[in-house]
């Protein structure tokens, strides 16, 4: 049977704790990622829009319409990119990298090998955060390895934000070494 899961998100709300526009744009890519490899027939976004009113947390990918007009939040973009570019890609594998870090291959149609990758927070207790532990990034910067001679390396809004060959390193062994923070990247390996 398939699987579809209707509610998913998270707030960008800052005057309430563990929300902000980073986080949100996190989730959006983690989320997807994750129900994609999978096998998840279908994740939805809750909700779309801002609801506004007595419920306190922002969790839209767009604002509440005020006097008929609504504002697209960056994590309404970072979902744009995922659907853009991922979400008709094949899942291939999850890449066993290090203990907090999360590293996706997809295969899409135009014969590209895209990766998904972020670290996790090392900090369990304040991955949301609480009165006692109050959310804080802690999630770390590693370099992960991969097949390949080249890779060009993409932020959630889909701006480039590296580019690596092989030999970078100082090692010609057709393999590409990549930052990865908190932050999912979207990283397009070539030569694999």
């Amino acid at each position: 049977k398939p699987i579809i899961i209707t509610e998913a998100g998270w707030h960008n709300n800052a005057t309430i704790p563990h929300g902000d526009d980073t986080l949100q744009v996190r989730y959006v890519q983690q989320l997807y990622t994750q129900a994609k490899a999978s096998g998840v027939s279908m994740l939805a976004w809750w909700p779309f829009a801002d609801a506004s009113g007595s419920y306190t947390y922002n969790s839209g990918l767009v604002t509440h319409a005020i006097n008929g007009s609504v504002t697209l939040k960056s994590a309404y973009y970072a979902y744009a990119v995922f659907a853009r570019e991922i979400a008709g890609a094949t899942y291939v594998a999850e890449i066993k990298a290090s203990a907090d870090a999360k590293v996706y291959k997809f295969q899409d149609a135009k014969g590209r090998t895209i990766y998904v990758a972020w670290t996790n927070p090392t900090d369990l207790n304040s991955v949301f955060g609480s009165a006692k532990y109050p959310y804080k990034d802690t999630t770390r910067s590693t370099t992960i390895s991969l097949v390949g001679t080249g890779a060009t390396v993409y932020d959630a809004f889909w701006t480039q934000t590296a580019a690596v060959a092989d030999a970078d390193d100082g090692r010609a062994d057709s393999r590409v070494r990549v930052p990865i923070n908190g932050n999912p990247k979207y990283i397009i390996v070539e030569g694999n």
